[in-house]
């Protein structure tokens, strides 16, 4: 069984959300090998499978626009890069 954390990916056309079932997922659960909205993260969170996703302590990242947020101690962080 695959193990990991959800990040953003190209958008998936057609593939279902693992959480509300609609199409087009826009990240992927590497838990769970699926597709994931990213407006879905918080909700799926909540549920017996988000909770394997956050008691493996896998990194959960989601995009919203432009803006990269990585989930730390249960808070959302905006990430930041840097460039030598």
């Amino acid at each position: 069984m695959p193990c990991g954390g959800i990040y953003p990916c190209a958008p998936m056309e057609g593939e279902r959300c693992f959480y509300c079932g609609k199409r087009d997922c826009d990240h992927y659960v590497e838990e769970w090998d699926g597709g994931l909205h990213g407006t879905c993260i918080d909700d799926f969170l909540k549920t017996r499978e988000g909770a394997i996703v956050i008691n493996h302590k896998h990194k959960v990242v989601r995009k919203t626009g432009d803006t990269y947020e990585v989930l730390e101690d249960g808070q959302w962080r905006t990430m930041t890069t840097t460039t030598d």
